[in-house]
């Protein structure tokens, strides 16, 4: 009798342990922190928090710091509203997944296309482990920023949720990072809600799965009619005013030409195995590549390690557009603005 009640008393005790453990489902309640990080204060934008007995545990996951805080006062503890509740997952993103497509998302009204990309080409200063290529674009060209500036992606699930975290980086300095949780996965694609440092207010954003409109080519024809045709080329946003120009925030990794190189530059695929783009007079770009129809994208490598990346079309012709800072001599400065070079290959009359 007395081994049954024991019995009965254990099975109660954890039935009360796993209502107690709220939507986890695994023992444990988690939090993202999204509030501001701060001199002197004890969480970090990306900390997720996650109560292990009487104690706290906190992994970033911008930073990779993982820190136990033994038995934390009622103060400490994650409250307000700087901390999101991660629920329990219902579905899984995995990186294989995220990488198989392009997508459309919306924000503010505004929509982007995007590319998440199996490797990492930036630069290595200081790179966070895990990190990739995160390329986007307006969905129509409409523009340079905002939003644009964010080249580098990573994938979380250890607090059992997929966070997406996007970076936006100058050269082995992060500038800033936003946080998205992915709480729900479908066939055409997958949805959560985006938080920037020190704002608790979640922007829904949905991401849906989109063709390139190039992968049904095969890439010998595509290389073939890109050789066979000639080039025009010209510079698909309006040029800026002096007091238009905005230098905050910029494309990342974009070629630099000269206003002088406009509509004279070609496009082709050599026999050595590299891809140029050549004006009348000298190499805008040139360097190994790889050419990936499925997503319409051309990475170009040069020689001296920096990467490229080129967006390509192929309705009714064949149409590149590259990143761009365009130079012009303003007086005794030589001055810069961001743009996209769009090179049209016409093709050549059957003779």
């Amino acid at each position: 009798m007395q081994l049954r009640y024991l019995i009965l008393l254990a099975l109660f005790s954890l039935l009360l342990r796993c209502q107690a453990d709220g939507p986890a489902g695994n023992g444990t309640v988690s939090y993202l922190y999204v509030g501001q990080s701060g001199t002197g204060s004890l969480y970090r934008f990306g900390d997720v928090v996650t109560a292990v007995d009487d104690d706290l545990r906190l992994l970033n996951i911008v930073t990779g710091r993982d820190t136990l805080l033994l038995d934390p006062g009622a103060a400490l503890r994650p409250s307000g509203p700087g901390f999101v509740a991660l629920p329990a997952p219902s579905s899984r993103l995995t990186p294989e997944r995220l990488q198989q497509t392009p997508y459309h998302y919306r924000v503010d009204s505004v929509t982007y296309w995007a590319s998440f990309e199996p490797a990492f080409t930036g630069f290595p200063e200081y790179t966070r482990p895990g990190t990739r290529d995160f390329i986007n674009r307006l969905a129509d060209w409409g523009g340079t920023a905002p939003g644009l500036e964010y080249s580098e992606y990573r994938i979380d699930a250890s607090s059992g949720l997929p966070i997406l975290m996007l970076s936006e980086r100058k050269r082995g300095r992060y500038v800033e990072t936003v946080a998205i949780v992915v709480d729900s996965v479908g066939a055409q694609g997958f949805a959560g809600q985006l938080y920037r440092p020190g704002n608790p207010l979640p922007r829904a954003i949905d991401f849906t799965a989109v063709s390139s409109g190039t992968a049904t080519l095969d890439p010998t024809d595509f290389i073939e009619r890109v050789n066979a045709g000639y080039s025009r080329s010209y510079l698909l946003l309006p040029r800026p005013t002096a007091s238009s120009t905005d230098a905050t925030k910029r494309l990342p990794r974009r070629a630099l030409i000269d206003e002088g190189d406009l509509g004279t530059i070609s496009a082709s695929f050599l026999d050595d195995g590299t891809f140029m783009f050549l004006s009348d007079d000298h190499i805008v770009l040139q360097g190994s590549y790889v050419l990936d129809l499925d997503k319409g994208l051309l990475t170009i490598t040069e020689e001296a390690g920096p990467v490229y990346r080129i967006f390509l079309e192929a309705s009714p012709g064949i149409v590149f557009t590259l990143p761009v800072s365009v130079l012009r001599l303003e007086g005794t400065l030589m001055q810069g603005y961001d743009n996209y070079l769009r090179i049209e290959v016409v093709q050549l009359p059957d003779a």
